[in-house]
């Protein structure tokens, strides 16, 4: 009976270290989890202020862009007209000869 109290009570303590120790992976686990969030959102942070950075630059260069071709097609508008109609002719060679080929 000594050795089966004893193969019982080495086996609880084996039982409690195993405990342990799946509480302590599961904490292991969630700090490189919390870890991991943190460091992903330490890099995309820079990424999304360079972007929105350049989203409003493009932007505003678009909208100058547009100012200054108004400004040009009010001063000339026979000259934007004969641009325009260029363009179109030129745009619908492209297109028709895409429509041909293979």
């Amino acid at each position: 009976m000594n050795a089966t109290t004893r193969i019982d009570s080495d086996l609880s303590a084996i039982r409690s270290d195993l405990s342990t120790l799946k509480g302590d992976v599961a904490t292991l686990i969630e700090h490189f989890k919390d870890k991991a969030n943190g460091s992903v959102q330490d890099l995309s942070d820079p990424i999304t202020a360079g972007i929105r950075c350049v989203s409003k630059s493009t932007s505003a260069v678009g909208e100058r862009t547009t100012t200054a071709i108004d400004r040009w097609a009010e001063r000339q508008p026979f000259l934007a007209l004969g641009v325009g109609l260029g363009v179109g002719c030129l745009g619908a060679l492209v297109l028709s000869r895409r429509a041909t080929l293979p």
